[in-house]
């Protein structure tokens, strides 16, 4: 085992510092590449950032506002189809949103 600082053991061997770091970077450059897509698609995404919501921190795109059982809700739906209602008008229900609203 190697005993670097920064190497990461994982069950199909060790990776160094340096190919810790390499990976990082790449994801967050592909994280990049990804938040630009959307932006340049015009759709704007939406999370859930409290513990409790649904699928909390997966990013899902807002597909329309629609009343959902009499509430004002955003119809969601995410990267694999799943669809949901969230209430609008929910005070502290803690939605973020990409592209950020103004």
């Amino acid at each position: 085992m190697s005993s670097e600082p920064g190497a990461l053991h994982l069950d199909c061997g060790v990776m160094s510092a340096a190919e810790v770091a390499k990976f990082e970077r790449l994801w967050w450059i592909d994280g990049i590449r990804r938040r630009l897509r959307l932006v340049l698609a015009g759709e704007t995404w939406i999370r859930g950032t409290h513990p409790y919501a649904f699928r909390s921190g997966q990013w899902a795109r807002l597909a329309a506002e629609a009343d959902y059982r009499g509430r004002p809700c955003y119809c969601v739906t995410f990267e694999d189809g799943v669809m949901d209602y969230w209430a609008i008008d929910g005070a502290g229900f803690g939605y973020e949103f990409f592209p950020a609203r103004r």
